[in-house]
C-alpha cells in the first residue's frame, strides 16, 4: 500500500506538472512516438529530442524502434536504438556524432528458405558510428 501510495503522489506531481502551461510555453524539447501496426510490416518507436542539454550548446536525440516484417521465406525482428549528440561550432556550423545498435533475427522458415539464410538467422548485433558536419545560414 505505500509502494502505491508513493506511485500516487508522484504521478499526481507528474500530471501536476505537465497541465501546468509555463512547463510547456516556448519549450524546444520534443517526444515522438509512432505507431504503425500492419499486415506485412509493423514498427512501434519513440523518440526523445533536447536541443540544448543542461542549457548548453549541446544537443541531444535518442530514439528506440521495433520493426517486424513478414518475407514470404522468413520473418524478422529487429530492435534498434540510436543517439546522436550534437554541437553548435560558432553561428553556422553544427557538428553530430552518432551512435546506434542494432538486433536482427529471423525467424518462422519455410521448407523453400536457402541454406544461407537459415545459417545467419542470429540474433546479431549490429554497431554503427557516425558524425556529420552542417553550415546553415538560416
Amino acid at each position: 500500500m505505500l509502494v502505491s501510495g508513493a506511485l500516487w503522489l508522484t504521478l499526481k506531481r507528474a500530471l501536476a506538472i505537465a497541465s501546468d502551461r509555463s512547463s510547456w510555453v516556448s519549450s524546444p524539447q520534443s517526444i515522438v512516438t509512432r505507431v504503425t501496426p500492419g499486415n506485412e510490416v509493423s514498427q512501434y518507436s519513440v523518440s526523445l529530442n533536447e536541443p540544448h542539454l543542461f542549457e548548453s550548446n549541446v544537443s541531444a536525440q535518442f530514439s528506440g524502434y521495433y520493426r517486424t516484417r513478414i518475407y514470404q521465406q522468413f520473418d524478422e525482428d529487429r530492435f534498434g536504438s540510436f543517439l546522436t549528440l550534437g554541437q553548435s561550432l560558432g553561428d553556422v556550423w553544427v557538428g553530430n556524432a552518432n551512435l546506434g545498435v542494432q538486433r536482427v533475427k529471423l525467424t518462422d522458415f519455410d521448407g523453400s528458405t536457402p541454406i544461407q539464410v537459415y545459417d545467419d538467422r542470429g540474433p546479431d548485433l549490429f554497431g554503427t558510428v557516425g558524425g556529420s558536419l552542417r553550415r546553415s545560414t538560416i
